[in-house]
């Protein structure tokens, strides 16, 4: 699995290359203070998912099984609904669909640490 989402991803990195908008904001990654999640790489090849990695000797699927459990959880998490419904239903809605996401406070940290890149 692991494989073939990284082999996803680095096609999607290859399509969008030569699009003038994508090219544009990753100028403006590579402008953004050293310091700012905006400056860091924000998609991914087979030489940084797969290649590079695995030739430190790091074994991947338990490095993002790692990420996950310190990253992907309610408090690190944002989102945006836009629609015509009423602000109660839009809550409701939200609440079903979100509700899911794991708090995980024992784990979670915030990823905009230094230390986490």
């Amino acid at each position: 699995y692991v494989e073939r989402e990284a082999h996803a991803v680095d096609s999607e990195h290859r399509k969008n290359q030569p699009d003038p908008g994508w090219q544009l904001f990753r100028t403006l990654d590579l402008l953004a203070d050293p310091n700012h999640p905006a400056s860091r790489f924000a998609t991914g090849t087979l030489d940084t998912l797969l290649t590079a990695p695995k030739s430190n000797g790091t074994d991947v699927r338990t490095r993002l099984v790692q990420w996950y459990k310190q990253h992907y959880c309610a408090p690190n998490m944002v989102f945006t609904v836009v629609s015509q419904r009423s602000v109660s239903q839009l809550e409701k809605l939200a609440a079903s669909v979100f509700r899911v996401v794991p708090k995980r406070p024992e784990y979670c940290r915030p990823r905009t640490r230094p230390e986490d890149r």
